[in-house]
């Protein structure tokens, strides 16, 4: 037994174990294998990223993007095409696939709808 200064008795660990119950060697064995599930998961996410931005279109192959660039960017674009489906914009005139490049400024609406909407819109900012 051991006493603490608090008052209270600690009983000894067992033999060849530490105080959380395990040995040293099993220690390292589980922080190798939480190691190797943490690479695996980070190698995973990464290849998903990289699906993601290559297929962004008109974004160029070589353009490196943070991964924060990249969800703005899916973001955006996402926006951008649930917009031309809601507004019809096919018979309205269209946003030519030119117009969507790197760094991804739309312009080009059609004249009746630029009242209140500048010519203009930056789509890697936030998005609705």
């Amino acid at each position: 037994m051991e006493f603490h200064i608090s008052g209270g008795v600690k009983k000894q660990p067992a033999a060849g174990r530490s105080a959380a119950g395990s040995t040293p060697e099993c220690k390292q064995s589980q922080r190798n294998a939480a190691n190797a599930r943490e690479r695996a998961r980070m190698r995973v996410l990464s290849k998903a990223f990289s699906r993601l931005k290559t297929s962004l279109p008109w974004v160029p192959p070589d353009t490196k993007l943070s991964k924060l660039d990249t969800l703005r960017l899916a973001s955006s674009y996402i926006a951008h095409l649930r917009q031309l489906l809601q507004e019809d914009c096919y018979e309205k005139g269209y946003v030519h696939p030119v117009n969507l490049t790197w760094p991804f400024v739309v312009s080009g609406r059609p004249e009746s709808d630029t009242k209140d909407v500048p010519t203009v819109s930056r789509l890697c900012g936030t998005t609705a």
